[in-house]
Protein backbone atom coordinates (compact mmCIF):
# COMPACT_ATOMS: atom_id res chain seq x y z
CA UNK A 1 0.00 0.00 0.00
CA UNK A 2 1.13 3.86 -0.54
CA UNK A 3 2.80 5.86 1.86
CA UNK A 4 0.87 9.13 2.13
CA UNK A 5 1.93 12.19 3.80
CA UNK A 6 -0.10 15.07 4.83
CA UNK A 7 1.34 18.63 4.59
CA UNK A 8 -0.03 21.33 6.44
CA UNK A 9 0.88 24.67 5.20
CA UNK A 10 -0.31 27.88 4.34
CA UNK A 11 -3.37 28.89 2.55
CA UNK A 12 -4.03 28.11 -1.45
CA UNK A 13 -3.64 31.62 -2.94
CA UNK A 14 0.06 31.92 -1.26
CA UNK A 15 2.84 31.76 -3.47
CA UNK A 16 6.41 32.22 -3.63
CA UNK A 17 8.86 30.55 -1.38
CA UNK A 18 6.39 28.10 0.49
CA UNK A 19 5.50 26.75 -2.35
CA UNK A 20 8.76 26.52 -4.19
CA UNK A 21 10.00 24.57 -0.81
CA UNK A 22 7.04 22.10 -1.27
CA UNK A 23 7.59 21.31 -4.72
CA UNK A 24 11.22 20.64 -4.48
CA UNK A 25 11.21 18.86 -0.97
CA UNK A 26 8.82 16.45 -2.12
CA UNK A 27 10.48 15.72 -5.15
CA UNK A 28 13.61 14.73 -3.36
CA UNK A 29 12.36 13.35 0.35
CA UNK A 30 9.06 11.61 -0.45
CA UNK A 31 9.63 9.69 -3.43
CA UNK A 32 6.69 7.85 -3.95
CA UNK A 33 4.60 8.85 -1.40
CA UNK A 34 1.15 9.89 -2.20
CA UNK A 35 1.05 13.78 -0.85
CA UNK A 36 -2.26 15.57 0.42
CA UNK A 37 -2.15 19.50 1.76
CA UNK A 38 -4.22 20.75 4.77
CA UNK A 39 -4.83 24.55 4.47
CA UNK A 40 -6.93 26.73 6.03
CA UNK A 41 -9.72 28.75 4.05
CA UNK A 42 -12.44 31.04 5.72
CA UNK A 43 -15.50 31.09 3.59
CA UNK A 44 -18.55 33.25 4.94
CA UNK A 45 -17.10 33.95 7.82
CA UNK A 46 -16.26 30.66 8.87
CA UNK A 47 -13.12 28.63 9.49
CA UNK A 48 -12.70 25.86 6.94
CA UNK A 49 -10.05 23.57 5.81
CA UNK A 50 -9.11 22.17 2.20
CA UNK A 51 -7.46 19.18 2.23
CA UNK A 52 -6.46 18.62 -1.84
CA UNK A 53 -4.62 14.76 -3.17
CA UNK A 54 -1.66 16.37 -5.40
CA UNK A 55 -1.98 13.30 -7.33
CA UNK A 56 -5.66 13.31 -8.63
CA UNK A 57 -6.13 17.26 -7.95
CA UNK A 58 -9.30 16.59 -6.03
CA UNK A 59 -10.40 18.62 -2.85
CA UNK A 60 -12.24 17.80 0.06
CA UNK A 61 -13.59 21.16 2.04
CA UNK A 62 -14.79 20.70 5.42
CA UNK A 63 -16.14 22.67 8.67
CA UNK A 64 -12.79 22.70 11.19
CA UNK A 65 -13.67 19.16 13.12
CA UNK A 66 -11.32 16.38 15.06
CA UNK A 67 -13.37 14.15 14.32
CA UNK A 68 -14.02 14.76 10.07
CA UNK A 69 -10.51 15.47 10.29
CA UNK A 70 -9.59 12.49 12.01
CA UNK A 71 -12.17 10.38 9.60
CA UNK A 72 -10.73 11.91 6.40
CA UNK A 73 -7.18 11.53 7.27
CA UNK A 74 -7.69 7.57 7.85
CA UNK A 75 -9.87 7.28 4.68
CA UNK A 76 -7.06 7.96 2.37
CA UNK A 77 -4.77 5.75 4.62
CA UNK A 78 -2.58 8.98 5.93
CA UNK A 79 0.12 7.82 7.75
CA UNK A 80 2.46 10.78 8.88
CA UNK A 81 2.69 14.43 9.12
CA UNK A 82 4.93 17.29 7.81
CA UNK A 83 4.47 20.67 9.07
CA UNK A 84 5.46 23.21 6.68
CA UNK A 85 3.51 26.33 7.99
CA UNK A 86 1.12 26.83 10.63
CA UNK A 87 0.82 30.56 10.48
CA UNK A 88 -2.88 31.04 9.14
CA UNK A 89 -4.28 27.62 11.12
CA UNK A 90 -6.41 27.70 14.31
CA UNK A 91 -3.26 27.12 16.27
CA UNK A 92 -5.08 25.35 19.27
CA UNK A 93 -6.87 23.27 17.15
CA UNK A 94 -4.24 22.17 14.70
CA UNK A 95 -1.72 21.30 17.29
CA UNK A 96 -4.67 19.26 18.98
CA UNK A 97 -5.26 17.58 16.24
CA UNK A 98 -1.46 16.29 15.53
CA UNK A 99 -1.12 15.13 19.35
CA UNK A 100 -4.80 13.30 19.07
CA UNK A 101 -3.72 12.02 15.53
CA UNK A 102 -0.85 10.07 17.49
CA UNK A 103 1.24 9.65 13.75
CA UNK A 104 5.09 10.74 13.64
CA UNK A 105 5.43 14.65 12.77
CA UNK A 106 7.98 16.54 11.13
CA UNK A 107 8.39 20.14 11.52
CA UNK A 108 10.25 22.01 9.15
CA UNK A 109 11.47 25.70 11.01
CA UNK A 110 10.44 28.23 8.31
CA UNK A 111 10.35 31.49 10.37
CA UNK A 112 10.17 32.25 14.42
CA UNK A 113 6.55 31.55 14.53
CA UNK A 114 7.35 28.61 16.91
CA UNK A 115 8.95 31.76 18.73
CA UNK A 116 6.56 34.52 18.91
CA UNK A 117 3.64 34.90 16.68
CA UNK A 118 5.58 37.81 14.98
CA UNK A 119 6.43 34.74 12.99
CA UNK A 120 9.79 36.72 12.07
CA UNK A 121 10.48 38.15 15.14
CA UNK A 122 9.62 41.90 13.79
CA UNK A 123 10.57 43.06 17.17
CA UNK A 124 14.19 41.30 17.81
CA UNK A 125 12.24 39.64 20.74
CA UNK A 126 13.51 42.82 22.38
CA UNK A 127 9.90 42.90 24.66
CA UNK A 128 10.54 39.36 25.68
CA UNK A 129 11.47 40.32 29.10
CA UNK A 130 8.12 42.35 29.64
CA UNK A 131 5.71 40.11 27.57
CA UNK A 132 3.26 40.00 29.95
CA UNK A 133 1.73 43.88 29.88
CA UNK A 134 3.14 45.06 26.66
CA UNK A 135 0.94 46.14 23.95
CA UNK A 136 3.28 45.27 21.30
CA UNK A 137 3.03 41.93 22.26
CA UNK A 138 -0.73 42.05 23.25
CA UNK A 139 -1.19 42.99 19.22
CA UNK A 140 0.87 39.72 17.90
CA UNK A 141 -1.70 37.73 20.07
CA UNK A 142 -4.73 39.81 18.36
CA UNK A 143 -3.63 39.04 14.81
CA UNK A 144 -3.54 34.97 15.72
CA UNK A 145 -6.57 35.51 17.25
CA UNK A 146 -5.42 34.54 20.38
CA UNK A 147 -5.81 37.42 23.00
CA UNK A 148 -5.85 35.53 26.27
CA UNK A 149 -2.06 33.93 25.48
CA UNK A 150 0.73 34.94 26.92
CA UNK A 151 4.22 34.40 25.42
CA UNK A 152 5.19 31.90 27.88
CA UNK A 153 1.98 30.23 27.47
CA UNK A 154 2.64 30.37 23.86
CA UNK A 155 6.24 28.95 24.16
CA UNK A 156 5.76 26.43 26.65
CA UNK A 157 2.72 24.57 23.91
CA UNK A 158 5.45 24.92 21.41
CA UNK A 159 7.75 23.69 23.59
CA UNK A 160 5.89 20.33 24.03
CA UNK A 161 4.90 19.95 20.71
CA UNK A 162 8.27 20.50 19.03
CA UNK A 163 9.67 17.88 21.88
CA UNK A 164 6.67 15.25 20.83
CA UNK A 165 7.72 15.63 16.96
CA UNK A 166 9.92 12.79 15.35
CA UNK A 167 12.14 15.73 13.62
CA UNK A 168 12.20 19.10 13.41
CA UNK A 169 14.45 20.52 11.08
CA UNK A 170 16.18 23.93 10.23
CA UNK A 171 17.38 25.35 7.24
CA UNK A 172 20.67 26.55 8.72
CA UNK A 173 22.62 26.30 12.12
CA UNK A 174 21.69 30.20 12.69
CA UNK A 175 18.20 29.58 12.44
CA UNK A 176 18.57 26.79 13.94
CA UNK A 177 20.68 28.60 16.94
CA UNK A 178 17.80 31.23 17.29
CA UNK A 179 15.14 28.68 18.06
CA UNK A 180 17.66 26.82 20.72
CA UNK A 181 17.73 29.81 22.75
CA UNK A 182 13.91 29.53 23.22
CA UNK A 183 13.78 25.20 23.25
CA UNK A 184 17.98 24.17 24.74
CA UNK A 185 16.20 20.69 24.74
CA UNK A 186 14.54 20.62 21.30
CA UNK A 187 16.77 17.96 18.89
CA UNK A 188 17.08 20.10 15.32
CA UNK A 189 18.96 19.43 12.47
CA UNK A 190 20.22 20.85 9.87
CA UNK A 191 18.45 20.56 6.16
CA UNK A 192 19.89 23.21 4.16
CA UNK A 193 16.76 24.30 1.57
CA UNK A 194 17.17 22.86 -2.16
CA UNK A 195 17.31 25.36 -4.94
CA UNK A 196 16.65 23.34 -8.28
CA UNK A 197 16.02 26.08 -10.87
CA UNK A 198 17.94 26.48 -14.10
CA UNK A 199 19.38 28.98 -12.91
CA UNK A 200 22.15 31.27 -15.49
CA UNK A 201 24.58 33.79 -14.76
CA UNK A 202 23.34 36.23 -16.97
CA UNK A 203 24.91 39.52 -15.03
CA UNK A 204 26.64 41.94 -17.40
CA UNK A 205 29.14 44.87 -15.54
CA UNK A 206 27.35 47.26 -18.31
CA UNK A 207 23.93 46.93 -16.08
CA UNK A 208 25.91 49.09 -13.85
CA UNK A 209 28.16 51.15 -15.58
CA UNK A 210 26.79 51.60 -18.91
CA UNK A 211 23.02 53.05 -18.00
CA UNK A 212 22.55 56.71 -17.86
CA UNK A 213 20.22 55.63 -15.04
CA UNK A 214 20.24 52.08 -13.28
CA UNK A 215 17.94 49.72 -12.18
CA UNK A 216 17.81 48.36 -8.80
CA UNK A 217 15.34 44.95 -8.86
CA UNK A 218 13.20 43.98 -5.91
CA UNK A 219 12.27 39.65 -6.71
CA UNK A 220 9.13 38.07 -5.12
CA UNK A 221 6.27 39.25 -3.53
CA UNK A 222 6.33 42.57 -2.15
CA UNK A 223 4.26 43.56 1.23
CA UNK A 224 4.62 45.25 4.38
CA UNK A 225 7.08 42.66 6.16
CA UNK A 226 9.09 42.18 2.81
CA UNK A 227 9.96 46.41 3.22
CA UNK A 228 7.31 48.12 1.08
CA UNK A 229 7.70 51.20 3.02
CA UNK A 230 11.61 51.30 2.71
CA UNK A 231 10.69 50.72 -0.87
CA UNK A 232 8.08 54.20 -1.30
CA UNK A 233 10.41 55.58 1.34
CA UNK A 234 13.26 55.33 -0.75
CA UNK A 235 11.55 55.68 -4.39
CA UNK A 236 10.60 59.12 -3.00
CA UNK A 237 13.73 59.97 -2.11
CA UNK A 238 15.28 59.20 -5.41
CA UNK A 239 12.92 61.52 -7.14
CA UNK A 240 13.40 64.12 -4.38
CA UNK A 241 16.95 64.07 -5.35
CA UNK A 242 16.96 63.73 -8.60
CA UNK A 243 19.09 60.38 -8.63
CA UNK A 244 19.73 58.20 -11.89
CA UNK A 245 18.12 55.39 -10.25
CA UNK A 246 15.00 53.23 -10.84
CA UNK A 247 13.12 50.85 -9.07
CA UNK A 248 11.55 47.85 -10.24
CA UNK A 249 9.47 45.30 -8.37
CA UNK A 250 9.24 41.80 -9.94
CA UNK A 251 6.29 39.89 -8.15
CA UNK A 252 3.11 40.61 -6.82
CA UNK A 253 2.56 44.22 -5.19
CA UNK A 254 0.09 44.46 -2.19
CA UNK A 255 -0.12 47.88 -1.10
CA UNK A 256 -0.24 47.26 2.54
CA UNK A 257 1.32 50.55 3.41
CA UNK A 258 0.80 54.14 2.34
CA UNK A 259 4.04 55.99 2.45
CA UNK A 260 6.75 57.58 0.33
CA UNK A 261 5.53 57.29 -3.64
CA UNK A 262 4.81 54.32 -6.25
CA UNK A 263 5.76 57.21 -8.88
CA UNK A 264 7.99 56.13 -11.69
CA UNK A 265 8.83 52.61 -10.05
CA UNK A 266 8.42 49.63 -12.36
CA UNK A 267 5.72 46.89 -11.34
CA UNK A 268 6.03 43.37 -13.88
CA UNK A 269 3.51 41.55 -11.27
CA UNK A 270 3.91 37.55 -10.73
CA UNK A 271 6.73 36.09 -12.16
CA UNK A 272 7.57 32.27 -13.59
CA UNK A 273 10.45 31.50 -11.04
CA UNK A 274 11.78 29.38 -13.58
CA UNK A 275 12.56 32.31 -15.27
CA UNK A 276 14.42 34.56 -12.93
CA UNK A 277 18.20 34.53 -14.86
CA UNK A 278 16.06 35.93 -17.67
CA UNK A 279 13.78 38.33 -16.23
CA UNK A 280 16.77 39.99 -14.30
CA UNK A 281 18.71 40.26 -17.64
CA UNK A 282 15.54 41.78 -19.28
CA UNK A 283 15.28 44.42 -17.23
CA UNK A 284 19.29 44.84 -17.07
CA UNK A 285 19.24 44.58 -13.98
CA UNK A 286 22.34 46.56 -11.77
CA UNK A 287 21.62 45.06 -8.03
CA UNK A 288 18.89 43.34 -6.63
CA UNK A 289 17.46 44.62 -3.50
CA UNK A 290 16.28 42.62 -0.44
CA UNK A 291 14.06 44.65 1.66
CA UNK A 292 12.40 42.78 4.30
CA UNK A 293 12.47 44.00 7.80
CA UNK A 294 12.13 40.33 9.33
CA UNK A 295 14.77 38.02 10.74
CA UNK A 296 13.60 35.40 8.23
CA UNK A 297 15.07 31.53 8.22
CA UNK A 298 15.82 31.92 4.52
CA UNK A 299 15.45 34.07 1.79
CA UNK A 300 14.70 32.31 -2.04
CA UNK A 301 14.74 35.35 -4.06
CA UNK A 302 18.15 36.69 -3.22
CA UNK A 303 19.74 32.68 -3.89
CA UNK A 304 18.05 33.07 -7.21
CA UNK A 305 19.61 36.50 -7.89
CA UNK A 306 22.98 35.06 -6.25
CA UNK A 307 22.99 32.19 -8.42
CA UNK A 308 21.96 34.53 -11.16
CA UNK A 309 25.25 36.38 -10.83
CA UNK A 310 23.30 39.62 -9.44
CA UNK A 311 24.83 41.49 -6.53
CA UNK A 312 22.44 42.01 -3.84
CA UNK A 313 21.42 44.64 -1.03
CA UNK A 314 19.79 43.18 1.99
CA UNK A 315 18.73 44.56 5.77
CA UNK A 316 20.75 43.69 7.98
CA UNK A 317 18.72 41.45 9.72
Amino acid sequence: MQENVLIITLPQDSDGGSVVFIEQYAKRYFGDKGIFLLQPVVENGIDKLLLTDRQSGRIYRFEKSESALMNLTKQLDITSIFVNHLFKHDLIFILSWIDNAKMPYTFFIHDYFCVCPCVNLLCAARFCPMNMSNLYCRQCFVNVSLPMITIDNWRMMFNVFLSRADHVYAPSGYAAGIVKKFYPTVDIAIKPHILELPLTKTFHPEFALSRERIRMTFLGNMLRIKGEEYLLLANEFIRANNLPIDLVVVGNYHDEVHVGTRDGIIFSGKYDNRRVSEILAQFETAIVVSMSICYETYCYTASEAILSGYPVLAMNV
